[in-house]
């Protein structure tokens, strides 16, 4: 595959980004973002040239091109699939499947409903009338599912298995076993949370906190920036008295310089929209050791916990 065409849709790397396209019009979305969630040393890749080599590897790795591999909204994560480029040669090896093909897997479901809504809100949803058929009402309903219990326990026993007291006496298979592992719990989590996200989106008035037993999450708006076009920033920059040549690249650092020296707005080289997320404002260490305690002796024990 070596058409640009030829390789499926992405979703932006950062997880509170619904931003969805082409994968260099991905890439370019966020070297335009102007908040901290898309910087690329955060999502761990070294620069936009460097994520579209990653995500066209990961796809020709999948098969994807024109099968529409990530449909699913995701795009490449640089801690699986080959990761940002380092320097490192491949050891040749070839990694055998974590737990005889346990990856990915996972078929445990749960209500899709999010219990945890703002106690100050006035009783969430409402119920469905009764007229309708139950075959209707199910068709609607779309199951939650975690996606990675399986690997999670597996990464337990192999946890028990090793010594994980240092990486360093672990043969490269064993770390290719983990890595694997971890790789896969973190996409799954990942997609899991931005579903409970989504439904506590829903549920949760705006600046409101919620403090449940294991954590406290707060509703908050950030601000999105993204360079506007090209013929409207030169515009305004020269309204300002400011050269254009400048800020040739229009830069988002040098646009925010502009900004404070000069009476341009904001508004005008920039085009902001206000974005809902959900943010951890607290985890609660006792409550969830306290929950951790009253597990069985045996699952504990793959915690190895003292």
């Amino acid at each position: 595959m070596t058409d640009a065409t030829d390789y499926d849709p992405v979703g932006c790397p950062v997880s509170d980004c619904e931003y969805r396209d082409a994968v260099r019009s991905v890439a370019a979305h966020v070297a335009e973002a102007d908040d901290d969630a898309h910087e690329w040393d955060r999502l761990g890749y070294a620069g936009a040239r460097n994520f579209v080599e990653t995500e066209k590897r990961r796809q020709r790795q999948n098969g994807g091109g024109g099968s529409n591999s990530s449909s699913d909204g995701g795009s490449s994560d640089p801690s699986s699939n080959g990761g940002p480029s380092t320097g490192e040669s491949s050891t040749g090896e070839n990694p055998r499947d974590p737990a005889d093909g346990a990856a990915g897997s996972g078929g445990f479901t749960a209500a899709s409903q999010v219990s945890g809504s703002d106690a100050g809100s006035s009783g969430g949803k409402s119920e469905p009338s009764g007229g309708g058929s139950d075959t209707a009402d199910a068709a609607d309903e779309t199951p939650f599912e975690l996606g990675f219990e399986r690997d999670a326990l597996v990464l337990l026993e192999l946890a028990r298995e090793y010594d994980l007291s240092s990486l360093d006496d672990l043969g490269t298979w064993q770390l290719a076993d983990l890595y694997s592992l971890l790789a896969d719990l973190k996409n799954s989590a990942d997609d899991a949370r931005k579903e409970v996200r989504d439904e506590l989106l829903e549920n949760v008035r705006e600046e409101r906190t919620v403090a449940a037993d294991l954590g406290s999450v707060s509703r908050t708006t950030y601000n999105y920036r993204r360079v506007a076009d090209e013929t409207t920033v030169h515009r305004a920059l020269a309204d300002a008295g400011v050269d254009p040549e400048e800020v040739r690249s229009f830069d988002k650092s040098k646009l925010k310089d502009a900004i404070e020296e000069t009476d341009l707005e904001e508004d005008d080289v920039f085009d902001v929209d206000e974005r809902p997320t959900i943010r951890i404002s607290d985890s609660h260490d006792d409550q969830r050791r306290r929950h951790f305690e009253r597990l069985d002796d045996e699952v504990r024990s793959l915690a190895d916990d003292e």
